[in-house]
């Protein structure tokens, strides 16, 4: 390192390892040219950008669920959709359990033909 100078005060490269060393700002860093955004400016492009207002699919799972299941409706529910798409459904009823996973690949066709539920792949049938 070279010697301060007479004035007590550091060269610019030196200010610099100081700062870093403290995790401080570079006195000299470069910010965006942008202007400033409102705060209303950027909510909205943070919704459109991740498509926040994008319905969920358990959320058109449950408007649906009378037209996907038909009479078997009112006795299953869903209980839970996995990150890897597959759909856990509830049924008490160990008879009509053995109905609905015989019928499963027709119900999950149904479901894949909703809107935003194209990426369920499987249905998880239990007790």
């Amino acid at each position: 390192m070279t010697q301060a100078n007479s004035s007590n005060s550091f060269s610019k490269k030196q200010e610099a390892i100081i700062a870093n060393f403290l995790g401080l700002p570079n006195r000299d860093c470069n910010f965006s040219q942008k202007e400033p955004m409102r705060i209303e400016d950027l909510v909205v492009h943070f919704v459109e950008r991740y498509d926040l207002e994008r319905p969920k699919p358990e959320q058109i799972l449950v408007e649906s669920w009378d037209s996907v299941f038909g009479s078997f409706s009112e006795r299953c529910y869903p209980v839970k959709l996995t990150d890897s798409g597959t759909l856990i459904v509830s049924v008490t009823n160990s008879t009509l359990r053995a109905e609905i996973i015989f019928k499963k690949d027709e119900f999950l066709q149904r479901i894949k033909q909703l809107k935003y539920c194209e990426e369920i792949q499987d249905l998880v049938i239990r007790a």
